[in-house]
């Protein structure tokens, strides 16, 4: 349990700072940097433990792939 809530947090975390970092340049570029930053982070916060479970999912079953793979050492000649 305590390992699914550090994972939780550190997602956020990323997520939050792409989101400043994006945020900072949609800002700048349209010219109002501290609306970027706020946006940044509500949408960074919101949307990084989302992609963190959707990268996790892809693990998940790509590691259940390779369990069901064949053994490639074995020579079947």
């Amino acid at each position: 349990m305590a390992d699914e809530q550090t994972t939780s947090h550190l997602d956020t975390g990323n997520g939050v700072g792409l989101g400043i970092a994006l945020g900072v340049a949609f800002g700048a570029a349209y010219g109002n940097v501290g609306l970027g930053i706020a946006l940044g982070i509500c949408f960074g916060a919101a949307l990084g433990p989302a992609f963190g479970q959707c990268t996790k999912s892809e693990s998940d079953s790509k590691s259940a792939v390779d369990e069901k793979r064949p053994d490639d050492s074995i020579d079947s000649h």
